[in-house]
């Protein structure tokens, strides 16, 4: 491409130059909506559009009366196992409400939290009010299955699981 070809191409590009001052945020506010109104950009619903780590109700055009379950999860949406529930949910468009708690890196849990939930670990589902034990999508202790029934099954029997310390639990803190 040679210059004249290069230097029409970025004439015909909008840029945007700022003297020797950056913008204020409430021009940069008024920049954005200016773009946003001159391609047409509407933003989505939270609670019905594509997945919001932001979102705090996803009720999926079914309204509020139908949200029975609460979720706990990280403020930060970085815990993996907050988002193997989340995801969970998201494809099954189950109805749900999302509380961000902290997790002990960024801070203390609130009281409340800690009256529901003594361990504080991460992710909490609460159905109807009442707290799930585990959330789904954690895999049972190693061996928690039933005991085996023919005793003539060579493998060795299940071993009574391990209580899991705070730092091997599947859990966010």
């Amino acid at each position: 491409m040679g210059q004249s070809q290069a230097a029409a191409a970025s004439a015909s590009a909008e840029t945007v130059v700022f003297a020797d001052n950056a913008p204020s945020w409430d021009e940069l506010a008024a920049l954005l909506a200016e773009r946003k109104a001159a391609v047409g950009f509407e933003e989505p619903d939270p609670a019905t559009g594509p997945t919001n780590a932001q979102a705090l109700v996803r009720h999926f055009g079914r309204g509020e009366d139908a949200i029975k379950i609460k979720l706990y999860r990280d403020h930060a949406a970085w815990c993996p196992y907050c988002h193997k529930v989340w995801l969970q949910l998201e494809e099954k468009r189950v109805p749900y409400r999302i509380e961000k708690i902290n997790m002990r890196c960024y801070g203390d849990k609130p009281a409340a939290f800690l009256s529901k939930v003594p361990s504080g670990l991460l992710p909490v589902l609460e159905v109807d009010g009442q707290v799930s034990p585990r959330a789904p999508g954690r895999a049972p202790a190693p061996g928690a299955g039933a005991a085996r029934s023919d005793p003539r099954d060579p493998r060795p029997a299940p071993r009574r699981p391990r209580r899991p310390s705070p730092s091997r639990s599947a859990s966010c803190s």
